[in-house]
């Protein structure tokens, strides 16, 4: 892979090493592709390296490729099912409404992400994935999600708040119905969790969001334009906040690093 359009998995994140010698010849090393929240296994070869000894270490290439799908699952559409099964756990003590509100403030500040005029190409276009992420989570269409994109930028363009916590793209109705299939999935079969995946991968990308200071642009927009209602909300972004920091530091410290044996 072009190493320009990935980023190489920092330690401090899947708790392993960014590149392990498991031959004389043959390396691994995970990956993450640009616009993704899934890392791949990569193996790199040299000029010297040997079918022979390309099979007496594939056990090794095995045992690196269980840890990666232990650690992350194996659902191709791991953002909205982490997203839904938070929400599902969090109904038990909120309300739809406030988990619209919730929903559309993660839409806002992915918005400014996606259209920042300071960050670069790759920040950008990372946040533009997530906001289409979140939309698509929530049944909104290609349509859809261009109309609230183009709204968004119309706003911005004058100075005025995209939306709100309570007139956004995810209403009230497309969390209960969102919710509802996703419960029907789970029940079926077609949709299985794996018990190493949390919801912290979810404050994984809100801490992105939050490092990058779009966030608290959300926060000051919202201050600002609906002062009345941002302040009845602001407790439930504090404790998000606060959340985040915590699950971000403290996530993979669950998954040992995998034992390359031989």
């Amino acid at each position: 892979m072009d190493k320009s359009v990935a980023k190489k998995v920092s330690c401090n994140t899947l708790n392993i090493s960014n590149e392990t010698q498991i031959s004389p010849h043959i390396k691994s090393i995970y990956l993450s592709p640009m616009n993704s929240d899934r890392f791949e296994l990569h193996i790199i070869i040299d000029d010297k390296t040997t079918i022979t000894e390309l099979r007496d270490v594939w056990y090794k290439i095995e045992q690196s490729r269980d840890f990666l799908m232990k650690a992350q699952g194996e659902d191709p559409n791991l953002f909205s099912t982490i997203l839904l099964e938070f929400l599902e756990f969090k109904k038990e003590f909120s309300s739809y409404s406030l988990l619209s509100k919730e929903m559309n403030f993660y839409a806002l500040a992915y918005f400014l992400w996606a259209n920042s005029y300071l960050g670069s190409n790759e920040i950008r276009s990372r946040g533009a994935d997530y906001f289409q992420k979140l939309l698509r989570t929530f049944q909104i269409k290609v349509a859809g999600i261009a109309f609230w994109e183009n709204k968004g930028k119309e706003s911005l363009s004058i100075k005025e708040l995209p939306w709100g916590l309570t007139n956004g793209p995810i209403n009230e109705r497309r969390v209960i119905d969102s919710l509802r299939q996703f419960r029907k999935k789970k029940k079926k079969g077609s949709i299985i969790i794996s018990p190493f995946i949390t919801t912290v991968k979810l404050d994984l990308v809100n801490g992105l969001c939050i490092g990058h200071g779009y966030w608290v642009q959300a926060e000051e927009l919202l201050r600002h334009a609906t002062p009345k209602e941002f302040k009845e909300f602001e407790p439930i972004l504090n404790t998000i906040f606060n959340d985040t920091n915590i699950e971000v530091r403290n996530y993979f410290s669950q998954f040992d690093e995998p034992t390359i044996e031989g």
